[in-house]
């Protein structure tokens, strides 16, 4: 997720502040933009690139009010740090139509830049579409309420990869749960099996 950030806010610095604008290279400014997202998958529990496309959008519509002089002073904390997410926090329907009124002065759309780079970056939560070392816990006590219990309190819910999750009798309540707590790891399970599904 990281790179993506990386690659959506430079994209949207030269398009729209400066063309020649290069995020800064090294372990210290990757370290802050890496504890920047996990903030942020603290605050809305599980963060999507959508939002992640949102939250560059709403850091360089902050930057573009500035004079051109700010540039020089800015650095990764300026729009990755915790005064960034307080800023992010406050979006609303109205603050994004007046950013997406903003965007199309430059010819672009929040559904583009999404699409642009999010299938260039391997998921971070490729390895949890089957994570089949939880099939252990999610047969103890089968579809009965206390493994259902057991199931919410040590596990990331219901995938269809599992064979234990399919032969589940609280499967229906499991993939609300999953959808409602984790809508971006529910997101990419139910794409990936749908391709497996394709192909067969």
């Amino acid at each position: 997720m990281s790179s993506y950030a990386i690659k959506i806010f430079t994209l949207l610095m030269r398009e729209v502040v400066c063309v020649n604008f290069i995020f800064p290279r090294g372990k210290m400014a990757r370290h802050k933009v890496d504890m920047c997202l996990e903030s942020l998958n603290r605050e809305h529990l599980d963060i999507s690139y959508e939002r992640l496309t949102d939250f560059c959008i709403c850091q360089v519509a902050r930057i573009a009010e500035f004079e051109k002089e700010y540039i020089y002073k800015w650095n990764v904390t300026h729009s990755f740090g915790t005064k960034a997410i307080a800023e992010f926090a406050k979006t609303n329907s109205r603050k994004r139509f007046h950013e997406d009124r903003w965007l199309e002065r430059y010819n672009i759309t929040r559904s583009e830049l999404c699409i642009a780079y999010q299938d260039t970056d391997k998921h971070p939560y490729a390895k949890f579409i089957h994570p089949e070392y939880e099939d252990k816990t999610k047969r103890r006590m089968l579809s009965s309420e206390i493994g259902y219990y057991i199931c919410g309190a040590s596990t990331l819910l219901w995938t269809p990869f599992s064979p234990v999750c399919n032969k589940c009798r609280k499967v229906k309540a499991c993939k609300e749960r999953t959808e409602r707590l984790f809508p971006e790891l529910y997101r990419i399970r139910v794409s990936e099996f749908g391709k497996k599904s394709t192909k067969v």
